[in-house]
């Protein structure tokens, strides 16, 4: 880390301000049969979330997407389709640290009903999508995906 020397502050070269570079994450926008969206209350975060993390070394973003669902949520899903390919910067306070995220999102659908959530959630809740689009209590990401989501719907039930 360098200090400038006329104001003391601190100046972070990328390295040091995103210790873990670029963090691939894989998520599924999960739907019911009334084309509902399952989000969960993160602690970590604070808002409304879709399940989801870190794609390990050598494991594909769709099989991250259903393991991450499994260990977060114990549910068992199917994926639909690909939704997207989205992108986050997070910080202090927002988050415990600087990170650059690329989010690899799916469309899926539950193959098992009995949910038991680990730690990383506190609560979770079917939304009607367009509740999810107007909700302030919703990452922004959610609310982008959940926006595709409903154009994905309403394409693929004619």
């Amino acid at each position: 880390m360098n200090v400038n020397q006329e104001n003391g502050n601190i100046i972070m070269s990328e390295e040091e301000k995103y210790p873990r570079g670029i963090e691939v994450i894989s998520g599924p926008f999960i739907i019911n049969d009334k084309n509902q969206l399952l989000l969960c209350l993160s602690p970590k975060w604070g808002v409304w979330i879709v399940p989801g993390g870190h794609v390990n070394p050598g494991e594909t973003t769709r099989d991250a997407c259903i393991r991450e669902t499994k260990e977060e949520l114990g549910l068992d899903i199917e994926i639909v389709d690909f939704l997207n390919v989205a992108e986050s910067f997070a910080e202090p306070p927002i988050f415990k640290r600087h990170a650059h995220f690329i989010f690899f999102n799916y469309i899926a659908r539950l193959k098992s009903s009995h949910m038991d959530f680990n730690e990383e959630i506190s609560e979770t809740r079917w939304f009607d999508l367009d509740d999810v689009l107007k909700n302030p209590e919703v990452k922004i990401s959610c609310k982008e995906g959940a926006a595709l989501l409903k154009k994905w719907l309403a394409e693929h039930q004619k």
